[in-house]
C-alpha cells in the first residue's frame, strides 16, 4: 500500500522491548498480547488446545507448557525488536550512493 495525502501509511506504535519480555515471561500468551495481537491469539488457542487435555486428567500435556511458554517469549522479543529500517544485505548497502564528509549523497 502506496503513502499517499488522502491514504497516510500507518506504523504500528513502538513497543518497549524490556516490557514486551518480562509481560511474556510473567504472563506467556497474555503478555505477548503486548508485543503481537496476532501472536497473542494464536498462542492463547495454542495453549487452550494443551490446557483442555490436562484439565481432563491427561497429565503428560503438562510438558508441552514449557515450549509453549518459551516460544511466546521468544515471539514477544521479535515482535517488539526496534526496526531500525535498513536491511543490511550486501545488495542494498552497494546500490546506496556514498554520502560525502556533510552527509549529502556524492554525486561525482
Amino acid at each position: 500500500m502506496r503513502q499517499t495525502a488522502d491514504n497516510p501509511v500507518r506504523e504500528r506504535p513502538a513497543r518497549s522491548l524490556g516490557t514486551a519480555v518480562v509481560l511474556a515471561l510473567c504472563l506467556g500468551p497474555f503478555g505477548l498480547l503486548y508485543a503481537s495481537l496476532l501472536g497473542g491469539a494464536v498462542m492463547l488457542v495454542v495453549s487452550g488446545i494443551i490446557l483442555v487435555p490436562l484439565l481432563m486428567g491427561l497429565h503428560m500435556n503438562a510438558v508441552l507448557f514449557f515450549p509453549d511458554w518459551v516460544i511466546c517469549i521468544a515471539w514477544a522479543t521479535f515482535s517488539a525488536w526496534p526496526d531500525t529500517g535498513e536491511t543490511g544485505t550486501r545488495a542494498d548497502f552497494a546500490a546506496r550512493p556514498s554520502a560525502g564528509a556533510d552527509g549529502a549523497p556524492d554525486r561525482s
